[in-house]
């Protein structure tokens, strides 16, 4: 990931502190600062999103890891020397009428 790994909370955080600045006595906002906080908070759900992204890219990788691991033991087992484990192979091919 190219973003820096801190720039979603470091951008929330400053803007908490300007915000608090104006705690008790309000703030009015411009139609330009306005479309500065929706920019503001546009970028930030983009990056937020492209976390999320990322996240779930390494979930999904670590439940296939752990699908290969899994795999790999059952073909352990199922080639070791006197193991009773067997594959269930139905034989589709055969018909009622031939067997």
């Amino acid at each position: 990931m190219d973003a820096d790994l801190y720039e979603l909370s470091d951008t929330l955080f400053a803007w908490r502190r300007e915000f608090l600045r104006y705690e008790n006595q309000g703030v009015f906002l411009t139609p330009a600062d306005v479309r500065a906080v929706t920019a503001t908070l546009y970028g930030c759900a983009a990056l937020a999103m492209n976390r999320e992204h990322e996240i779930s890219r390494h979930r999904w990788n670590g439940m296939g890891r752990t699908d290969d691991k899994t795999r790999q033991a059952l073909l352990d087992e199922l080639f070791r020397p006197d193991s009773n484990i067997v594959l269930f192979k139905p034989d589709f091919t055969l018909r009622a009428d031939r067997a």
